[in-house]
């Protein structure tokens, strides 16, 4: 009986294996949502594209911390209050400006996310690529076991089509595997697919059909 693969393994989400990447995700998508209504009131009063000019920077010292309170309070749905380190923070003179500073606000925070959230995906992705090693090469196990045998019927196949030479067989409706073409040709799809498992490790090189090492 062929070794045939019944069930793939079941593979856990990043979010189930980091708590924290599902967090991240949600405030996301909220910061998004937030980001493109911000937008929106810009363009239905058509301030979206206006040529003002820009309010004076605010002190660099204390511009990082005030855009994640500020945003904080958003995602809240709380007024926000400036810390005594703010009060020379020059203020939103109207709402097109409070406009502009909300999404410059949330585009500095966002990116903040993102940059958390690939450091995250990146370490969630680790474990599991350890956790499916074995199971993974397993796998590419029974494969190469399942195609050997494919290999073995095709090279009889091609025994078969040699013996018939000088006689008239189309009638018969020849069967050749096209993909894997003549057992001998080590350049075909299923040549090249065992000597890079065999180079990743997955199979050693007696599991290879020796006209195809």
């Amino acid at each position: 009986m062929l070794p045939f693969i019944k069930s793939a393994p079941k593979v856990p989400g990043i979010a189930e294996v980091s708590p924290e990447f599902a967090v991240l995700l949600k405030r996301q998508e909220l910061l998004t949502k937030l980001w493109h209504e911000a937008i929106e009131e810009l363009r239905s009063v058509g301030l979206l594209n206006d040529a003002k000019p820009p309010m004076a920077s605010p002190t660099p010292t204390i511009v990082d911390v005030e855009r994640r309170r500020r945003v904080e309070a958003l995602l809240k749905g709380e007024p926000y209050e400036a810390s005594p380190l703010a009060i020379e923070e020059p203020q939103p003179p109207s709402r097109y400006w409070e406009l502009k500073r909300q999404i410059s606000d949330i585009d500095f925070v966002r990116a903040e996310v993102q940059a958390r959230l690939n450091e995250v995906a990146s370490a969630a992705s680790a474990i599991i690529r350890e956790k499916f090693r074995d199971p993974h090469r397993e796998m590419v196990r029974k494969m190469a076991a399942a195609l050997r045998t494919v290999h073995e019927a095709n090279e009889l196949y091609w025994e078969f089509s040699d013996a018939m030479a000088g006689i008239p067989w189309g009638a018969l409706g020849p069967a050749f595997v096209r993909p894997i073409r003549h057992p001998k040709d080590r350049s075909c799809p299923l040549g090249y697919w065992f000597r890079e498992a065999l180079a990743d490790g997955h199979i050693s090189k007696s599991d290879i059909p020796a006209s195809l090492r």
